[in-house]
């Protein structure tokens, strides 16, 4: 062994404690940048030369720029950062919703509500009286108001949302894109696999996007042997090695309003999201949101057909020369027909044998609404129906899975109408002489079929019974409209016990058949005489006051078991339940993460006093390798200059 031997071990330790120095620089000058994995110079002994019967060392090497980093705490991270993503979306969600109900001004929905029956109330007291009629009418209104207005900022709500899935998606593809890029660039420099530590800082760069990925959608990950990771969504690969998919949003609809739904521009194949934001937004926009409106459309269509029903059936000071009713149907369909699921459907069919028996296509066109069940108060429009088997064809599936015995009508109408009948009251203006017509509403479905009321045969038989008084007839849209006959003649309503006045908007106090559509009726706003206070002509009739005050507490809701304040109530208290549900599943998620994010800092991370001892440590090894050069220099002097 020579003194020029010991030179190039010298060399060794410069060279490795150089280029630890430079790793620990890097390090410190990353100590903030997101997604960094600290990285540390893999240092190794040189194989010894055999020195007589010994093997002397030659030095160290500088073996591979390593990154600290666990793969495993890192994909556990990206699966919380998604679960949180999701979480996060819909504790917004119902905090908003929340927000919606917090009746603090005094003229939220709560508040229009009391004041509606308190109004109902003062009318019963003074049922002449011009200023009570002005004041229901005032409060209908209100109430109306408030109903459309939360209605209005639940659309806008599930509108801003699909806003933000779109956005959501353009961000998917731009992370896409910029991971694909690094996959090419990782393998350039890596060799293909040949040198797996060459890019430390460009993996590092596609951590942090795979993360940021995460939070929008749940990804798996999968690297391939020349470095390039393939990233699915699903079993759909979002990138694959070094291209990535593009996604679009295809538009779908539900309840009337628009859904935006994520989808792979190439193949229409529908993403799935699984987890992270755009998971959550879409649980927002196509469960959380419609089921919290449908309870607020079921809330409204109570009361709007609570107090038709109770409105058309009662007089007000006035009587009519000619009504129209305000909502249309079919004039040649039965007006709704009850039937009852058999077997357990799935999908967009829903069969019941009770149906057999109508014609082919007769239910075409109109609405399937669920009666009871988990889809009560819900519509579906009929395609198609086949009288034989009693099979209907519905436009899309209901929320959830019918179950054998869950009953519905269908209908075009907005409002329940069943088997009974109602009166046609005839008053002659000039002696008050008072004729009276029962008008039946057949909806049993007797034999042989079809034998229900249509609105052709009400109108008709209205014509066979008080024709000599009124005439009814349909409208070419579908609407019911009757016209006394002789210009001191006026007629009303009492005792209807099939719905059919409230259903079809005949002397109506609401208009509309939702949150969003309610108001009060334009003919009732600019004659407030037509409020019906009593149920006879007598001036001091308050019964129809009363019953109207009576719907507040009345079982109308829910099979009959709550009534309006108590449905209220309970979608005020169930929406702050899932509200705070949703935000400790938040909390809770958060703070999951927070814990893996600790636990990768403590080992990814720099920590900035360790760094210092290391560099401190490396440049005490560099001026010790530079003095032990410096020591066989003089050696090698006094051996060649002395000697």
């Amino acid at each position: 062994m020579s003194l020029f031997t010991n030179l190039n071990l010298g060399l060794t330790a410069l060279t490795a404690q150089q280029a630890a120095v430079q790793t620990t620089g890097h390090n410190i000058a990353n100590a903030t940048t997101p997604g960094y994995s600290r990285q540390r110079v893999d240092l190794a002994a040189i194989e010894g030369q055999r020195f007589g019967n010994a093997f002397l060392g030659r030095g160290v090497a500088a073996g591979s720029v390593r990154r600290i980093i666990d793969t495993s705490l890192e994909g556990r991270l990206r699966d919380s950062t998604s679960q949180l993503g999701a979480a996060s979306a819909r504790s917004g969600t119902f905090a908003r919703l929340e927000a919606l109900f917090n009746d603090i001004s005094g003229q939220g929905l709560s508040s229009s509500l009391d004041g509606f029956f308190v109004a109902a109330e003062t009318l019963a007291a003074r049922p002449a009286d011009a200023a009570a009629r002005g004041s229901m009418i005032e409060q209908g209104a209100a109430l109306a108001d408030a109903f459309r207005l939360v209605a209005t900022n639940i659309v806008a709500d599930r509108e801003s949302l699909n806003q933000q899935v779109r956005a959501g998606v353009d961000e998917v593809n731009r992370l896409t894109g910029e991971i694909s890029r690094l996959n090419r660039d990782i393998v350039a420099s890596e060799a293909g696999g040949a040198a797996p530590n060459a890019a430390n800082d460009l993996r590092d760069r596609r951590g942090e996007l795979l993360r940021e990925l995460a939070q929008k959608v749940s990804i798996r990950t999968v690297e391939t042997s020349t470095g390039a990771v393939n990233v699915l969504a699903g079993s759909e690969f979002l990138v694959l090695e070094g291209t990535s998919a593009t996604l679009t949003t295809t538009a779908e609809t539900d309840r009337g309003s628009r859904v935006d739904v994520p989808a792979f521009a190439a193949t229409g194949t529908k993403l799935a999201p699984g987890g992270g934001e755009l998971a959550g937004l879409l649980d927002s926009i196509r469960k959380d949101i419609p089921a919290f409106l449908d309870d607020l459309n079921d809330l409204a269509r109570a009361v709007i057909y609570e107090v038709n029903r109770v409105q058309s059936s009662g007089t007000g000071l006035v009587r009519f020369s000619s009504l129209i009713s305000n909502h249309a149907t079919p004039s040649g369909v039965p007006l709704s027909t009850a039937g009852t699921v058999t077997g357990t459907p799935a999908g967009t069919t829903v069969r019941a044998t009770d149906l057999a028996g109508y014609p082919d296509d007769t239910f075409n066109g109109l609405d399937l609404v669920a009666r009871t069940g988990a889809n009560a108060g819900q519509r579906r429009r009929v395609l198609d129906f086949d009288g034989t088997s009693g099979t209907l064809l519905l436009d899309r599936p209901f929320d959830a899975p019918f179950a054998a015995g869950d009953a519905f009508d269908v209908t075009a109408l907005p409002f329940p109408v069943t088997d009974g009948s109602f009166d046609l009251r005839v008053t002659d203006e000039s002696t008050g002489s008072v004729t009276t017509f029962n008008i039946e509403v057949d909806l049993d479905k007797s034999l042989p079929l079809p034998s229900d009321s249509t609105l052709a045969s009400v109108a008709a038989e209205i014509n066979a019974e008080a024709g000599s008084m009124v005439t009814a007839t349909v409208t070419a849209d579908g609407r019911l409209q009757i016209t006394a006959n002789s210009p001191s003649s006026r007629f009303n309503f009492a005792s209807d016990t099939s719905g059919f006045l409230a259903s079809v908007g005949l002397n109506s106090f609401f208009s509309g058949r939702d949150a969003l559509t309610i108001a009060v009726d334009s003919q009732l706003a600019s004659d407030p005489a037509r409020l019906s206070a009593g149920f006879s002509n007598a001036t001091n009739d308050n019964g129809a006051a009363q019953a109207l005050a009576a719907i507040r507490n009345a079982k109308s809701l829910l099979a009959g078991t709550a009534s309006v304040e108590d449905f209220y109530r309970g979608l005020e208290s169930a929406l702050g339940t899932r509200s705070a549900e949703a935000a400790d599943r938040a909390e809770s998620q958060s703070f999951l993460e927070a814990q893996l994010e600790a636990e990768r800092e403590r080992l990814s991370g720099v920590n900035l006093d360790e760094e210092a001892v290391n560099l401190l440590t490396h440049q005490r090894a560099y001026q010790a390798a530079a003095r032990f050069i410096a020591t066989v220099d003089t050696l090698l002097d006094t051996l060649i200059n002395q000697l």
